[in-house]
């Protein structure tokens, strides 16, 4: 027998576009970004409280990284993110065509940051990647 249940509005963003969702389980928060808007958000459960990490350009995925770190991929590369201070730290930059933006992205249970890439509104034909940084 299968359990139905009723879809709920967690978060409403008047632009962008908000993809990527990641649950940290042992902290109850919820991560996604808004690709457009160049933010990546962090949403309480229980209260619903936002934070916010502000990108340098759009952002495709980020994710847990150990316990005070995400990794995010942007437009301008990889880059570590101190969870406390949100220090921004650049790892490598993988993709080199500037038609490209990182859409999606998770980590392998080796921890290595897997991030898929499109053109922009489509326009690049035979552009998807996927990169393993």
């Amino acid at each position: 027998m299968y359990q139905t249940f009723e879809p709920e509005l967690v978060y409403f963003a008047q632009n962008g576009l908000l993809e990527g969702p990641v649950w940290d389980s042992q902290n109850q928060l919820l991560y996604f970004v808004s690709i457009t808007d160049h933010v990546i958000y962090v949403m309480n459960e229980q209260t619903k409280e936002i934070r916010t990490y502000l990108t340098s350009g759009p952002v495709g995925a980020a994710v847990l990284y150990g316990e005070h770190e995400l990794l995010s991929a942007e437009k301008e590369g990889i880059f570590k993110i101190n969870k406390e201070t949100s220090e921004r730290t650049f790892l490598c930059q993988p993709n080199q065509d500037e038609r490209l933006r990182y859409n999606d992205g998770k980590l392998d249970p080796k921890g290595r940051f897997l991030i898929g890439s499109m053109g922009y509104n489509q326009t690049v034909e035979n552009g998807a990647s996927l990169y393993v940084a």
